[in-house]
């Protein structure tokens, strides 16, 4: 009924429904090489360790007499005693039990050699499982503190407790847990589903493809009620334009109480609205931007005005100082009527620019 006892260096694959079950050993539980340093090697392992069934194998005291230790008492998954007396870990999908202790050398087994463990004289403290009293391992007789794996105690055991057996009765029993759970879920998800268009839409979306009872077909009238009462509840809450919008978009070609052609008004008159109002805006901009162009025509008129001004009194001071003393300073009289002459010719053109952008004030009003 068993395969012979492997090392196990990494998984085998999956085997036929019909095919014995196999049993390896291991130093760690998912190990697929003798080298996984790396985070993801580490996840990988330990990912599959995850999904491995543990099996807890005991004597059953009550059955136990003097000549007699007991009837096995096989637990399976992760729910079952806090101590075994021998403890393996299956992996159903591919048939494999696996015996996982502390073998020496890891997960890089010799099997021409027999598979070692050390054990200490004195172990302290309450494990879960332990090797060194397993009948799966025989003392060395050159050295007790190594005991070697025996693989027809291990093939013994497993037949007589029908570990095989309780594994597959416990899948069997999993899958109809599994199954009412399902079930009992399925049943919840539908009274929730009339309680809400969110749930209900949830509920159909969940199980359109899986819907034995045909549920989805029975909450056609609670749905047409929920949708009536979402259109009513999304028409009072129509207050901007992004919900004016979703409105019309959701109910123009389902429109219970007719709302949609009220809706798309209300709607056309905000739009209106809000381009009246950046309308009007861009103009309160532009009227600032010209009433600034403005003044700052103003100001290089009467700057000019009153450069020009300046300059004729330094022209008619170094004229006055020439006629007494005979000597007139030509830069500061040159700097003066160039700018006096810059001005004549500047002002005119930018009081023409004033009046073009409707500038009022007249050239005089400008000191």
């Amino acid at each position: 009924m068993f395969a012979a006892l492997l090392g196990a260096l990494q998984p085998a694959p999956a085997r036929a429904s019909g095919e014995p079950w196999a049993i390896e050993y291991t130093e760690r539980l998912g190990a697929q090489s003798a080298y996984c340093f790396g985070k993801s090697c580490r996840a990988a392992e330990q990912q599959y360790a995850a999904k491995l069934l543990r099996v807890c194998i005991n004597r059953d005291p009550k059955t136990a007499g003097f000549f007699t230790q007991g009837d096995w008492v096989v637990s399976v998954g992760p729910d079952g005693p806090a101590t075994c007396r021998e403890r393996l870990h299956a992996d159903p999908a591919k048939k494999i039990l696996y015996l996982q202790a502390n073998f020496l050398g890891g997960t890089r087994l010799d099997t021409r050699a027999p598979a070692t463990i050390r054990c200490e004289p004195n172990p302290s403290g309450q494990v879960e499982y332990n090797p060194c009293e397993s009948t799966f391992f025989t003392p060395n007789p050159s050295n007790p503190r190594f005991m070697f794996l025996n693989g027809d105690a291990i093939h013994r055991v497993v037949r007589d407790a029908k570990v095989v057996d309780s594994i597959e009765r416990y899948l069997r029993e999993e899958d109809m847990r599994r199954a009412e759970q399902q079930r009992a879920q399925y049943l919840a998800d539908f009274q929730n589903a009339k309680g809400s268009l969110i749930a209900l839409r949830a509920f159909e979306q969940k199980y359109r493809g899986d819907d034995p009872d045909q549920l989805i077909e029975q909450l056609a009238d609670v749905k047409r009620e929920l949708q009536l009462q979402e259109y009513r509840e999304r028409y009072a809450q129509v207050n901007s334009t992004s919900s004016m919008l979703a409105f019309i978009e959701d109910y123009r070609d389902n429109d219970p109480d007719g709302k949609v052609p009220g809706v798309r008004r209300r709607l056309d008159a905000e739009l209106q609205r809000q381009r009246d109002l950046e309308a009007a805006e861009t103009k309160r901009k532009e009227a600032e931007e010209l009433q600034s162009q403005l003044a700052e025509i103003e100001r290089d008129i009467i700057w000019c005005k009153r450069r020009t001004q300046a300059a004729r009194q330094v022209i008619a001071r170094e004229e006055e100082i020439g006629r007494i003393s005979g000597f007139v300073n030509k830069r500061l009289m040159r700097e003066a009527g160039e700018q006096i002459v810059a001005c004549e010719e500047n002002n005119p053109k930018r009081f023409a620019e004033y009046q073009r952008r409707g500038g009022r004030k007249s050239y005089a009003q400008l000191q």
